[in-house]
């Protein structure tokens, strides 16, 4: 009556997660699925702590989204990485911390002055935003970290790359 998986043949069906290796489809999958993230952001503005929150939250999904499905031409694409793993080296991953680092800076210099004349919804928005973006930055961090100690481990024990 139902098809149950047999082991002697393939499931009838099998989700596999979206993954992309090679650069020309990295810039697009990045350009395309940014774009759309940026219009449906665009569309959310001026909607208040909630819209800002909605926007936020689609945000970090998108850099999650990145590092599950962004891999290096050298990476085995059916194993999952483990759960910390943004990127395939640890100098992409210190890359992405830098950018959440300066942006973090930059908005905080740029936005404290305006800080007093601003409603509170929008201080509370800008540091939700602040928050996620620190929280983005320190997976990368954290990501970073571990690669690079791993890629040390594999050099001492002569392994290579």
């Amino acid at each position: 009556m139902y098809d149950l998986p047999r082991p002697d043949r393939p499931p009838a069906y099998q989700l596999n997660p979206l993954r992309v290796r090679r650069a020309s489809l990295k810039v697009a999958f990045v350009l395309v699925t940014g774009g759309l993230l940026l219009a449906v952001i665009a569309g959310l503005s001026g909607a208040g702590l909630g819209g800002t929150i909605t926007q936020v939250a689609l945000e970090a999904g998108w850099w999650i989204m990145l590092a599950r499905c962004l891999r290096s031409e050298e990476e085995e694409l059916d194993p999952s990485r483990p759960w910390w793993q943004a990127t395939y080296r640890p100098t992409a991953s210190f890359a992405i911390t830098a950018y959440f680092a300066f942006g973090i800076a930059f908005a905080t210099i740029n936005f404290m002055p305006l800080i007093e004349h601003l409603p509170m919804d929008d201080v509370l928005g800008f540091a939700i935003r602040q928050i996620v973006n620190i929280l983005l930055g320190l997976f990368y961090l954290h990501s970073a970290v571990r690669l690079k100690i791993r890629e040390l481990r594999r050099r001492a024990d002569g392994a290579g790359r």
